[in-house]
């Protein structure tokens, strides 16, 4: 909370932040053609797709979103088991719907 409250006080919102994660996910540079033959920089100028700045933005705003975390799923257990449950589980020589009822709460 601290270092939030500096940070919006030095302009550092959170809210900039991802004003600048969203246009980074829109990042075009500007590039030049040159003749071949003479090398000289064409006045003729396109505007492409940065895609390695839209990729760092699109990360950062998984990152942020928690989209980046260790994808998995975290299970609670309130029902005993024995140890040597658990480590057939473990060992992959039964399932733990072998032991315990997994249908979600209602």
């Amino acid at each position: 909370m601290y270092i939030s409250q500096h940070l919006d006080a030095a302009g550092a919102s959170l809210e900039k932040a991802a004003r600048v994660i969203s246009e980074a996910q829109d990042a075009h540079v500007t590039e030049k053609h040159v003749d071949p033959e003479t090398g000289a920089t064409e006045v003729a100028e396109s505007s492409v797709p940065d895609h390695e700045v839209r990729l760092k933005g699109a990360k950062l705003s998984l990152e942020a979103h928690g989209a980046l975390e260790n994808v998995g799923a975290q299970v609670n257990i309130y029902q005993n088991m024995t140890d040597e449950q658990l480590a057939a589980v473990a060992c992959g020589q039964a399932k733990m719907s072998d032991f315990i009822d997994l249908r979600p709460c209602a």
